[in-house]
């Protein structure tokens, strides 16, 4: 009965994993690498400060020529290997075809699923096909964008249903974007005030002189970094009641090409 109900809260948490305007917004920002010399390997150790215990995670990311990342090894704090994220890019070797996600679960095993990508005339991301390793379609993504190619309304379809769909609302000159939730009958669960770029500074937002943001009314970041402008350790603090509260530190070593 108890491996019944773990299985069935784990492929919940994989099902409602999916394409979100926020990610979307974010997915440019994934690389994080600030300078033009090209990394062959990068590892990362993270640790998380939750509430109820500290959580260590580790990754090592291989990149292409293009200084964008093709492999990322996802491992526990053990060292044991969870997740693999496959992504395969056009001949530029820029803009993501596809990307396979294999997953090694102590109840279930290994299981793997593929995203492949479609972008309109304007080269803007209109569709996300989700298959399984059946290769039958599990999770379709439509998304429809403004003139600067952010998202204006991304839905979410399983079988012949939408599940899920997001509207978004932007103001640029503030740089913040409302986000708004809803379930597959079109109900209105949430609205979410959010930044559209994490990279750019608004208000009394204090920047270093790498362009990082380091302080906002919200947060603080403690960055160190190499010669070549990259950075190789943060520390990640909320302020909570007037006071920081450290919430995430990560250590990073890269591997650069010579």
């Amino acid at each position: 009965m108890k491996f019944s109900t773990l299985l069935i809260l784990f492929l919940f948490s994989l099902s409602a994993y999916c394409q979100s305007i926020n990610s979307y917004l974010n997915s440019d920002e994934r690389t994080d690498l600030r300078s033009e010399k090209l990394v062959k390997e990068v590892n990362i150790d993270q640790i998380f400060y939750n509430s109820s215990r500290i959580e260590t995670k580790s990754e090592v990311i291989s990149y292409n020529f293009q200084n964008k990342d093709v492999i990322s090894n996802r491992y526990d704090e053990n060292k044991i290997l969870k997740q693999r994220l496959t992504r395969l890019y056009d001949t530029t070797g820029t803009r993501i075809i596809s990307t396979r996600l294999d997953n090694w679960h102590s109840l279930i095993g290994h299981f793997y699923d593929t995203k492949y990508y479609y972008y309109d005339t304007k080269g803007f991301l209109s569709k996300i096909f989700e298959k399984d390793s059946n290769n039958n379609i599990i999770r379709q993504t439509f998304i429809n964008n403004n003139e600067k190619g952010n998202p204006l309304e991304l839905s979410i379809v399983q079988g012949d249903q939408i599940i899920a769909r997001e509207t978004a609302e932007y103001n640029y000159e503030q740089n913040e974007v409302v986000i708004n939730y809803f379930s597959g009958s079109n109900e209105l669960l949430n609205t979410d005030l959010r930044r559209i770029s994490y990279t750019e500074s608004v208000g009394n937002d204090i920047v270093n002189e790498y362009g990082d943001i380091i302080k906002t009314n919200a947060y603080q970041n403690n960055i160190k970094y190499d010669k070549y402008g990259n950075w190789i350790k943060k520390v990640y603090s909320k302020i909570e009641n007037g006071k920081l509260v450290k919430k995430s530190e990560q250590v990073r070593s890269i591997m650069y090409r010579k």
